[in-house]
């Protein structure tokens, strides 16, 4: 189930029409690239770029099936305690990112924390394919694990453009921020291109830019986490709202659930929210926040999402009861 559906739209200016076309096999969610073109052959060249774009800062960014040889985080990982790799910009750009969000967020989101997340990783692929084998990591595991990160074990050199890990027990893992920031690269990539009135949906990951085709702003519907439907609908022009929560990417252990975001504090899923939305102008900023303020509590996340501007959070309770910070549309 996405985290974000889209509504409708009516009365659409008769110059431009709407498209839609889905992928399921990139970033492991469900990609939608709709738009407002002229023709059919129009969106057909918009949305191939998308999608080959999306294709390639995919495998960019597989740590768990990319190519180890090639010129992505597969690869850093691969040679992590050995020497640098040459790694693509999309790659190079990533990484700042993730250096500069470890240091935004005091470690909370810690892209180099790749060693507890591969331990849930296997946890939910042996559930999945042998229920009745299903269990969570042990504490020695989870304790081992989470010995191995460190933002200071990655060193990156923009001139030579390679990135290495010092430390040979040291994995990345970008789950937090890939998504938000491939879709700011995709969406750039479109705008110089001269398209226009486009959104980019990522399985939750949500970028608009322009306007549906009878002059109106995008709609992005927010699910209810909790029960069916709807929780709030957004207006959006040239902005971005993510979502995150605890319903996707999860195991059942002896009858409780066990989702994907984990908190480094405990090495276990955290447990404080139901939900989390974030709107923001950039969706790496979007996305980077909606993970950030779900594992931290609310007064915490307040001062976080304070230091950018214009980024406005809806927060939902495990009890269904819903916070929306100055800034949140009503």
């Amino acid at each position: 189930m996405l985290a974000v559906v889209m509504s409708s739209t009516v009365g659409c200016s008769p110059t431009v029409e709407r498209h839609e076309a889905t992928r399921l096999e990139l970033f492991d969610t469900p990609i939608s690239v709709i738009a407002y073109t002229k023709t059919k052959e129009e969106f057909d060249a918009l949305s191939h770029l998308a999608f080959s774009e999306l294709s390639r800062l995919d495998a960019l960014y597989d740590v768990y099936e990319g190519d180890e040889a090639g010129n992505g985080l597969a690869a850093v990982n691969a040679h992590a305690g050995g020497h640098p790799v040459e790694v693509d910009p999309d790659v190079m750009g990533l990484l700042q990112w993730a250096k500069k969000a470890a240091e935004l967020t005091h470690g909370v989101i810690d892209a180099s924390a790749g060693q507890i997340c591969l331990l849930w990783q296997q946890a939910r692929e042996t559930a999945a394919q042998h229920p009745e084998r299903a269990q969570i990591p042990s504490k020695a595991a989870i304790d081992e694990a989470l010995q191995h990160r460190g933002m200071d074990a990655l060193i990156l050199d923009t001139d030579a453009g390679t990135a290495c890990l010092t430390d040979p027990n040291v994995r990345l893992d970008v789950g937090a921020l890939a998504k938000g920031y491939a879709a700011d690269v995709v969406m750039e990539r479109l705008v110089r291109e001269g398209y226009t009135d486009v959104m980019l949906n990522l399985g939750g990951n949500v970028l608009t830019r322009g306007q549906r085709g009878d002059g109106s702003p995008w709609r992005i519907g927010i699910r209810n986490p909790l029960q069916e439907g709807v929780l709030a609908e957004v207006a959006s022009g040239d902005g971005s709202v993510v979502t995150s929560g605890g319903y996707e990417r999860k195991m059942e252990v002896d009858g409780k659930e066990y989702h994907h975001i984990i908190d480094l504090s405990t090495g276990m899923p955290a447990e404080r929210w139901a939900q989390v939305s974030v709107i923001s102008t950039h969706s790496a900023e979007a996305d980077l926040l909606t993970t950030a303020l779900f594992l931290l509590p609310e007064e915490d996340g307040r001062a976080l999402l304070a230091q950018f501007d214009g980024a406005a959070a809806c927060y939902v309770r495990q009890d269904g009861s819903v916070t929306r910070t100055e800034g949140w549309p009503h």
